[in-house]
């Protein structure tokens, strides 16, 4: 069901959503299995940044937050498949409340246009004045089967509840 949901919310998000809510409060499922379906349904919609679906997960659209210090490490301003892309970055919670943190790459495609996909770093509950740093290692593995990496210039964007955070460029290149 929740596979067929988060099909169905590609065209028609608000329908998801809806039925959702609707099939919360009707509470014919157990509050586990439904809370499961749920996000499983709205995985899609959360990795756009949908606001109706973040808020359904207890998620604000609008984060009262503040980041700082966001850079991409020296060794990984220049990455080759079979390396590493690390960055970091500090969040400031100036209220309380779950937050979401995602990244996004923007990858180079072979006609020159990019094409972005959304992965997820951390899921927290932060409390009003706390700060977190945050860091990751995003690996490009040197003999991907299910991507091609084109050299160029490519963008990592932090997005925490579905907005965008900032962007640091960095080049990959090709293995020689």
């Amino acid at each position: 069901v929740a596979n067929h949901m988060n099909d169905i919310s590609k065209q028609h998000p608000k329908l998801v959503v809806d039925t959702l809510v609707r099939w919360k409060k009707e509470g014919k499922q157990e509050p586990g299995e439904m809370d499961w379906i749920i996000s499983h349904s709205l995985r899609t919609l959360v990795k756009r940044g949908d606001s109706p679906a973040l808020e359904l997960l207890g998620y604000s659209s609008k984060p009262s937050i503040e980041i700082s210090k966001f850079k991409i490490a020296e060794q990984s301003k220049t990455v080759t498949p079979g390396e590493a892309l690390e960055f970091s970055f500090k969040l400031k919670a100036k209220e309380s409340g779950r937050l979401m943190v995602d990244y996004e790459i923007d990858f180079q495609k072979a006609n020159g246009k990019t094409a972005s996909k959304v992965y997820k770093l951390k899921k927290l509950t932060a409390g009003k004045g706390e700060t977190y740093t945050l860091e990751k290692r995003h690996y490009f593995p040197e003999n991907a089967t299910t991507i091609t990496f084109y050299p160029g210039k490519h963008k990592v964007t932090l997005q925490i509840n579905g907005q965008k955070y900032g962007s640091q460029s960095f080049n990959l290149t090709k293995v020689e």
